[in-house]
């Protein structure tokens, strides 16, 4: 399974869990429901049935509400059949996604990038195609009729023959250029018009090749998307662990050194080392305990002055002193 496929798979994952999280809701307020309908009809029957020992004309009313009470608890038990089983699957999907791993790479996400720009200009390369097809079939809306105004030419020497004037060899001779000029528009027009059949079964062809491409980007667009976030995600854990170890670097440093100007004053010569600021010019050292570092109710990791040192890291810096035969 490619990198996509696992990000695509953790998104229907996702959307599953999601659905059935919903559904979960439905089933737990039908099933209260059914809880206080169950013991409603369980009192009412149990009532029914204790007066039916005094009035037997109740009895037929205490079956029936026992046979209701029956049913509202079947209902019962199967609404929360599915309530365990819908829950077995929400688990099983959130194990699913705490164990869900990917290792993105740079290389991957540019290697994609550039495969949605190929796509996109074999797009455009297509649209391009069909306008010129669309250009095609329009050309076939204005037919030749090159026959047109040698029509009207005649219409004009016919109406003057109507009068009396003598024009039977310009006619005869006209008809002869209107028969040569249809069947020369006769065979233009053929042409564009099954020039413009082509390419509107060309054009169509593309549109679908089109279609099926943009959907294909729109997806892989997404997925882009999703390989991005998840390499984020990995660059976010790295930092994550390099803050978590500076900070216990940070802490143990501040305090070795605090040890250190405590020990040396001990020793009476003098009252610090001077590495750290002299307690007047002391600074407040706030680390935030992000991750898994401990933290204190404020969400801090270390909040200290610096100077101010703890008795575990006095401890161990007089045990490391002792481990080298140095006695203070």
């Amino acid at each position: 399974m490619t990198n996509q496929q696992k990000l695509t798979y953790r998104e229907q994952l996702k959307a599953k869990m999601a659905a059935d999280s919903r559904q979960l809701e439905t089933l737990v307020t039908r099933r209260e429901q059914l809880r206080r309908e169950c013991l409603e009809a369980k009192n009412r029957a149990e009532g029914l049935a204790r007066s039916a020992e005094t009035y037997p004309s109740k009895q037929g009313e205490a079956d029936a509400e026992q046979q209701r009470f029956e049913r509202l608890n079947a209902d019962l038990e199967h609404v929360q059949t599915q309530i365990d089983d819908l829950q077995r699957n929400i688990d099983s999907d959130k194990a699913a996604l705490a164990a869900f791993c990917v290792e993105v790479t740079a290389a991957e996400i540019v290697d994609q990038q550039n495969d949605i720009l190929t796509d996109e200009q074999k797009a455009n390369d297509w649209k391009r195609l069909i306008a010129e097809q669309q250009t095609i079939i329009d050309a076939a809306q204005g037919l030749e009729d090159t026959a047109a105004p040698l029509k009207k030419q005649r219409g004009q020497l016919q109406a003057e023959a109507a009068t009396g004037i003598d024009h039977g060899k310009k006619l005869a001779a006209l008809e002869t250029e209107i028969t040569k000029a249809e069947q020369a528009d006769i065979a233009a027009n053929q042409v564009r018009i099954d020039l413009a059949g082509k390419a509107t079964e060309t054009k169509a062809a593309l549109e679908d090749m089109l279609a099926s491409l943009n959907r294909s980007i729109v997806v892989k667009r997404h997925n882009q998307v999703l390989l991005q976030d998840s390499l984020l995600d990995q660059w976010a854990l790295e930092a994550l662990g390099k803050y978590q170890a500076a900070a216990k670097q940070v802490a143990d440093s501040l305090h070795t050194m605090a040890a250190i100007d405590s020990v040396i004053a001990t020793l009476g010569i003098r009252h610090r080392s001077g590495v750290l600021p002299e307690a007047q010019s002391a600074q407040q050292i706030v680390l935030p305990g992000i991750g898994d570092l401990p933290k204190n109710p404020a969400g801090l990791f270390l909040r200290t002055m610096t100077g101010i040192t703890d008795e575990a890291s006095r401890e161990a810096l007089l045990n490391r002193l002792k481990a080298q035969g140095i006695e203070v």
